[in-house]
């Protein structure tokens, strides 16, 4: 019996002690992912699969999983991703960089464990020179060369928790060229991200007077949603259809487009907001052209430099005692920003309208993807995005703030 008591006591020492070198040796702070990159996680990142559609390097895991976990926009989208995908439990990782990896449906992950670490998650995978490896493939590595063309996108890339690139799935975040690469800080209050692709598109000169650098004023705090660019996105002409006449000429050369609310209880939605272009002998001929129109439903004034033009009879109101927010990030050839807690609701209906598909498939369709990549951000208190594109290097930078 006493054999027996001291080789219990020997193992709840030893269990002690394990459990005591986990908790001491899983950090609480982290120097994330600094550009350019250490020969180490250069060295994990080249060892993904060159078939990999996505994947991304996580500098001390444990510390960023408790990063996304606090904040309180990422909270509930993280812990969903951790019951679907089975991440291994912080303890298990301790201060080790993880790689995670997509190829199809499989998830891989990929990480250098100490010793004991290595012992104690051997029944979850396989363990290799002190690599933990879940649901891995024979595929071929990346490799450095290939791997070096796509750091290459991270000059001028400030320091970050986490890198993400993605290869593949055009569909997907960030709505930019591929392959593109993601930078992402994370703060109790904020979520920073900064892609970059190599641009494909030549660079197009600039509009004077609507530039999102030269907006004065800056967005429309009560706006639901508030977007300025040089070139209208494709889907704006398919407002013409919504509001019954061509608003989409006064917004070739760029302008501005300001909601406040959607009507979603119609056959068609019905946008309540306005546009804001230049005023230049030609907008304002533009102008002329609807006004008669517009102004049975809305407003037509001349305010400063700029046309404002609504289609309600509230929102020239609105947008006349509006306190405004300067962006953050000046210039570029569009920015927006969007109040998410009123727009996901909106989106709901609006991706599930019949009525927006049939008439409007192009702008059906560019509502539905915005919605896949915003539905988990309801509890932001604001969403701001900036684009810029040269025939060099496209860049999305977007700042989802918690506060």
């Amino acid at each position: 019996m006493r054999k027996f008591i001291l080789v219990v006591a020997v193992v709840a020492l030893l269990v002690v002690a394990a459990v005591v070198y986990l908790k001491a040796t899983t950090p609480t702070t982290s120097d994330g992912v600094r550009f350019p990159l250490s020969p180490q996680q250069r060295a994990l990142l080249a060892s993904v699969p060159e078939s990999a559609e996505a994947f991304a390097l996580i500098p001390a895991a444990a510390v960023v999983q408790s990063k996304l976990l606090a904040n309180r926009v990422t909270r509930d989208a993280i812990g969903e991703y951790i019951a679907e995908h089975h991440l291994p439990h912080p303890w298990m990782l301790g201060g080790t960089d993880l790689l995670i990896w997509k190829v199809g449906k499989q998830t891989g992950y990929s990480a250098q464990l100490d010793p004991l670490r290595a012992f104690l998650v051997r029944t979850l995978g396989q363990v290799a020179g002190g690599t933990f490896l879940i649901n891995t493939g024979s595929s071929q590595p990346l490799g450095e060369e290939r791997l070096n063309r796509l750091l290459e996108l991270t000059n001028g890339f400030e320091p970050a928790d986490a890198i993400a690139i993605q290869q593949g799935a055009p569909n997907a975040y960030p709505p930019i060229e591929r392959p593109a690469v993601t930078a992402v800080r994370v703060t109790r209050d904020e979520i920073i991200l900064r892609s970059a692709s190599r641009g494909e598109r030549a660079s197009r000169p600039q509009s004077p007077g609507v530039s999102p650098g030269d907006r004065k004023g800056g967005f429309p705090r009560g706006a639901l949603l508030a977007a300025t660019f040089q070139d209208p996105p494709r889907a704006v002409g398919d407002l013409d259809r919504l509001l019954g006449t061509k608003i989409s000429t006064l917004l070739e050369d760029g302008g501005s487009i300001i909601l406040y609310d959607v009507e979603t209880g119609t056959l068609l939605p019905r946008p309540k907001g306005l546009i804001a272009v230049p005023a230049t002998p030609e907008k304002r001929a533009a102008a002329g052209r609807i006004a008669s129109l517009a102004e049975v439903i809305g407003e037509v004034r001349e305010s400063g430099d700029r046309i404002l033009i609504s289609f309600d009879r509230t929102s020239l109101g609105s947008f006349t005692n509006e306190q405004f927010i300067d962006p953050t990030w000046p210039g570029g050839d569009w920015s927006a920003r969007v109040d998410p807690k009123r727009l996901v609701p909106i989106l709901e209906d609006l991706g599930d309208s019949t009525g927006l598909r049939l008439a409007t498939p192009r702008l059906h369709r560019s509502i539905r993807d915005f919605r896949r990549w915003i539905r988990h951000l309801s509890h932001a208190t604001s969403i701001e995005a900036s684009h810029t594109e040269t025939p060099e290097r496209e860049e999305l930078r977007v700042r989802i703030s918690a506060k």
